[in-house]
């Protein structure tokens, strides 16, 4: 289950201070949901754990996150 972006925009509306978040984020869609919602920080543990080639699994990633900013 991924953290809901509703939750993601309200704690952010809350705290000056950057946000990490994770929790079921797998995809470049998931991640990017979760940036647009507010994230500073995104956490992608599972994915580097199970992944065989980790940068192929992050590559898609880390390019949609940056291209948020």
């Amino acid at each position: 289950v991924t953290v809901n972006p509703k939750i993601v925009r309200a704690v952010k509306s809350q705290i000056d201070v950057p946000l990490v978040v994770g929790g079921g984020i797998r995809t470049r869609e998931k991640a990017s949901i979760i940036a647009k919602a507010g994230a500073d920080i995104v956490v992608t543990g599972t994915i580097v754990e199970k992944a065989e080639k980790v940068y192929d699994a992050l590559k898609p990633i880390i390019q949609e996150i940056k291209s948020i900013q």
